[in-house]
């Protein structure tokens, strides 16, 4: 649209330099007096005879200043001053038909040009309020599109969520400083069946509903992490929020649980909430991990990670690999302290080759839980490394 205007724009400013021109070309006296002095002098030209007042004799005014028989001069004479002079009234009167006959021819033009000049105003004005009109509905919009306002449980047309038989156990609220408020509103899941993942873990989708209220007078971020539901944890997130929330308003929103483990929703942990204003001015967050429990039945799932190859065990913790892809490996881990963990890792060695674990950064293992990782890659395998700088394990 922008190009449009400009050429628009462009052709105006022509079309403007034309009509100005033919309108001074028009009506430019010194232009046409001259015009009608040349007419003038080609009328006096035309007829250069005249009698000698003296003599009688013919004189060729073309070509003699006087008499060329007597030699009498024949500038007062009155034939010369009636037929051959041209005064200024008729100079005037040149002037004035000449201007009518081109004003006349540049009337009609300049018209036509006019015509198309206002034409290309109006739509230069229709387009400019245009786009200033899309420019300040696109401003609020993104604006608004910043914070999360109330959401529809089913966003999509395929997507039959709904509000579980099972109920959040205690208050649900999971956060509350006295500004921001963070209450869980439900768990909802679809009428299907569970599927299975590759290794064999049941999993089914489920939505969980926030009733987030900002009570302050600033615009909040909230940053809510939960990577252990139902006795697995996830080097990911099962879910995951980073979002602005408007000052002095309260909204509904949903997070999906990403491949929630078993058929229900028995048990969730959230090991990080913080709320922050962008100045950094507020800052809240949670001491410890929050525990979600609710009246599920079905709090025992049926899976074990014994049949993979163990690769490490003591009093605290045992851990599994399983080769995928005969390119990398899963790892697992039973947390069988009492305590919970934060994992984090530098690259691995397996069997003599380093293994990049990409999400094994503070992740949260609390006791009880089983720690399933995404797939470890060996970058010298793949990417044909001959060196690698030496590595070592450390507890």
């Amino acid at each position: 649209m922008f190009l449009l205007v400009l050429l628009l724009f462009i052709g105006l400013c022509v079309e403007i330099f034309h009509y100005v021109k033919i309108k001074a070309n028009a009506f430019s006296e010194k232009e046409v007096k001259a015009a009608a002095e040349l007419q003038a002098k080609r009328m006096r030209i035309e007829d250069p005879e005249i009698s000698c007042d003296y003599c009688g004799s013919k004189i060729d005014t073309s070509k003699y200043k006087v008499c060329p028989h007597c030699g009498a001069p024949y500038d007062n004479d009155e034939e010369w001053l009636a037929k051959f002079k041209v005064d200024e009234e008729f100079v005037n009167e040149s002037t004035d038909r000449l201007i009518a006959l081109r004003e006349e021819k540049a009337s009609e033009k300049s018209r036509e040009l006019l015509r198309s000049i206002k034409n290309k105003i109006r739509i230069l004005v229709i387009l400019n309020v245009l786009i200033i009109v899309f420019a300040v509905a696109f401003t609020v919009k993104q604006n608004m599109d910043r914070f999360r306002g109330n959401e529809k449980l089913n966003e999509s047309t395929y997507e039959q969520y709904a509000e579980t038989d099972y109920k959040i156990e205690g208050d649900r609220v999971i956060y509350d400083d006295g500004m921001v408020k963070i209450t869980i509103s439900g768990i909802y899941q679809e009428d299907d069946e569970p599927t299975k993942t590759d290794d064999g873990l049941l999993t089914k989708n489920a939505k969980v509903g926030f009733i987030v209220e900002n009570n302050s007078d600033k615009n909040v971020n909230i940053a809510m992490e939960c990577n252990s539901v139902n006795g697995f944890s996830t080097d990911s997130f099962y879910i995951s929020d980073y979002s602005l929330y408007r000052k002095n308003k309260a909204v509904t929103v949903y997070e999906r649980i990403r491949l929630c483990p078993g058929e229900e929703v028995s048990e969730m942990i959230f090991d990080s909430i913080e709320v922050y204003s962008s100045d950094y001015k507020y800052q809240g967050s949670i001491e410890k991990p929050v525990i979600v429990r609710t009246t599920s039945k079905k709090t025992e799932i049926d899976y074990s990670i014994s049949g993979n190859k163990l690769i490490y065990s003591d009093d605290k913790v045992d851990v599994y690999s399983k080769l995928i892809d005969g390119k990398g490996f899963e790892i697992y881990a039973a947390n069988k302290s009492d305590k919970a963990y934060k994992i984090d890792s530098d690259d691995l060695i397996v069997d003599g080759k380093a293994y990049t674990a990409y999400g094994l950064h503070d992740v949260f293992f609390p006791n009880g839980y089983i720690l399933r990782t995404s797939a470890l890659r060996s970058y010298a395998e793949e990417f044909d490394i001959k060196t690698i700088g030496e590595k070592k394990c450390t507890d």
